[in-house]
């Protein structure tokens, strides 16, 4: 840089600006430079020095992990403009966590980024949907269960001693009298709620002695006090001789292992498992394991050890965001082959249903009030399998229904 403003250079004489020294030709326009050009000429020093050329265009990078995605992806944009991003999440997923130039966002669906002067990212993370079952007993709270988006549940409703149920509420709507709620396929919130009566209570209004004719008789109370004890005491006895009510056991296994097991809406552990004391009856199991879709099973159980329960766990697809059909084109014409003859014609197998879906079926029949079509189904599905539980004791239930 010249450390006076008066600098000696030459002009072009085809553009007339200055130049830095002697030269040939023109930086600027490339005509030639000849002596008679060279004049005295006066500038800045600054003028000298030649600004780098301005950026007009940025770029926006995009990323997000799976189950969702944000677009545009990327995008380049010119300065002083602006642009919305949108966050979009597969079906059953939401927005977990938001990133604008690595800060961490509160998660928003969308986020514009306005009078653009650099570059700029923006990262997003999606979790999967839960949503909350709460069972209430006569308005309080009991229980509350967490359900991913799209599984089930079962809640058994058990009445307390002293008291019988009067009605089942979902979400406000009565449901009748039913031993357990039942969900499938959650997409949101629910609300159940047992409301329960007590028993009626015997009033005994004939406690005190009465005296008839001088003469000191026993009352009402006192008899029913003494039969109540008698009872007692024959109960104790029976105890005593015949030992405590019989209990069931049974082992319950999955493909694959390592599932949990829920018995009645109560962890029992994983699988391979052996239950042991349960009561005589029915139950509810719920197999679950991390990948793959729950499973549901309602047993039957007997006094001492029962069949094995064995549950599949099939693996939990993704959900497949819809796809647009590529355009249609003319349909491509095929050679005709002649009809194969009848000897040569493949017998063709009949697929059969699996007989945890036949019993599905079964009970679907059951529901709707078609007892004889879901005990004909049941027969037939007992042919194959004897020793099922559940298609025993709802073709009892269809029987018994259908009578």
């Amino acid at each position: 840089m010249a450390e006076s403003q008066d600098t000696f250079a030459k002009t072009c004489g085809a553009c007339g600006r200055p130049l830095a020294g002697p030269v040939n030709f023109c930086p600027y326009c490339g005509s030639k430079i000849s002596l008679g050009d060279e004049k005295r000429v006066t500038f800045e020093p600054h003028d000298s020095e030649i600004e780098p050329p301005q950026t007009s265009t940025f770029n926006i990078t995009a990323s997000s992990g799976p189950n969702g995605r944000i677009s545009p992806e990327s995008s380049a944009v010119g300065k002083g403009s602006s642009l919305t991003v949108t966050v979009i999440p597969d079906a059953g997923y939401r927005i977990g966590t938001i990133s604008i130039d690595g800060k961490p966002l509160d998660p928003v669906p969308s986020y514009t980024f306005e009078t653009i002067d650099a570059n700029h990212s923006i990262e997003a993370s999606f979790s999967r949907l839960t949503f909350t079952i709460i069972y209430r007993k006569d308005g309080k709270e009991h229980d509350r269960f967490s359900v991913e988006y799209g599984s089930g549940k079962i809640i058994p409703i058990i009445t307390p001693d002293g008291y019988q149920l009067k009605d089942v509420l979902f979400d406000g709507l009565s449901q009748g009298i039913m031993d357990y709620c039942r969900f499938e396929g959650v997409t949101s919130n629910h609300v159940v709620e047992a409301l329960f009566e007590k028993l009626p209570r015997i009033i005994d209004d004939g406690k005190e002695e009465k005296k008839e004719d001088g003469k000191r008789s026993v009352g009402k109370g006192t008899w029913v006090t003494v039969i109540g004890v008698v009872v007692l005491l024959l109960a104790v006895v029976a105890f005593y001789f015949f030992g405590k009510p019989k209990q069931a056991e049974v082992e319950v296994v999955s493909t694959p292992g390592g599932a949990e097991v829920m018995l009645d809406g109560k962890l029992a552990g994983k699988t391979p498992l052996v239950l042991k004391g349960i009561a005589v009856g029915r139950h509810a199991l719920e197999f679950s394991k991390k990948g793959r879709r729950q499973t549901l099973l309602e047993i039957e159980l007997t006094a001492g050890r029962n069949p094995d329960i064995k549950a599949d766990l099939p693996k939990q697809e993704p959900p497949k965001l819809p796809t647009i059909p590529p355009p249609t084109s003319p349909p491509e014409v095929k050679p005709v082959t002649p009809p194969a003859k009848p000897e040569d014609k493949p017998i063709e197998k009949p697929i059969e249903t699996p007989i945890e879906a036949r019993i599905e079926e079964a009970i679907d029949l059951y529901d709707n009030q078609q007892y004889a079509e879901a005990a004909g189904k049941l027969k037939a599905i007992l042919e194959v399998v004897p020793n099922n539980a559940l298609a025993k004791f709802y073709l009892k239930r269809s029987l018994d229904a259908g009578k």
